[in-house]
């Protein structure tokens, strides 16, 4: 879409997004963008167009709710927001009348609240996608390589995970807590901060520094 004359606007957000069963796919579905009735095509050369305000105000950066511009960078804008629905299984600014989304984003800068136990990688990439500037968005091209980077790390881990040898628990540590692997040292392993649980990826955040 963002190739040539790009459509643009209104597309990202969870309503639109269709999954579609594949076999062949890595994870056994394709995702597909619908309901293109609001977009816009942006012919090669053009940065953005201006228009009214309207479609989904939830996923509207500050530019499109302040002056009408719609652009690739409102997309990833958009993009943000949906990463944090996929996340927190929840709708950004659910509970806002539509006049407090635009009064928190535009005159704010407010966005949805960051949930514990989001893995950093994640949550640098959705925080670069709805960042106030539009010349500060990472392109798409630059999302789906942080995307794929950090499938191809949880693959690994997982990997490691299945290949690594589970050792017996001792006998004292089995009685004292209760059972294998229930033990407040465990616990604690398998939490973060704040007594959040950690984070499930180790990717780093120079990989994130460099693309975006």
């Amino acid at each position: 879409m963002h190739g040539g004359a790009t459509r643009t606007g209104r597309l990202f957000w969870a309503a639109n997004v269709l999954l579609q069963s594949r076999s062949e796919a890595p994870y056994g579905y394709v995702a597909k963008v619908s309901d293109f009735g609001l977009s816009r095509v942006l012919n090669a050369g053009a940065t953005h167009r201006s228009t009214r305000t309207f479609g989904t105000i939830t996923h509207m950066g500050p530019e499109v709710l302040r002056l009408g511009k719609i652009s690739p960078a409102a997309d990833v804008y958009a993009f943000g927001i949906l990463m944090w629905e996929l996340f927190t299984g929840s709708l950004a600014f659910g509970s806002m009348h539509y006049g407090e989304v635009f009064e928190r984003v535009v005159l704010h800068d407010a966005r949805p609240p960051l949930p514990p136990g989001m893995p950093e990688p994640f949550e640098l990439l959705m925080t670069s996608c709805w960042h106030s500037d539009p010349l500060r968005r990472p392109a798409f091209d630059s999302v789906l390589r942080c995307l794929q980077l950090m499938l191809q790390e949880e693959q690994v881990q997982d990997a490691h995970a299945a290949a690594a040898p589970s050792a017996p628990p001792s006998a004292g540590a089995a009685e004292h807590s209760g059972g294998p692997g229930a033990g407040p040292a465990d616990a604690a392993a398998r939490r973060g901060a704040g007594g959040e649980p950690a984070s499930g990826s180790a990717l780093s955040n120079s990989v994130f520094i460099r693309d975006l």
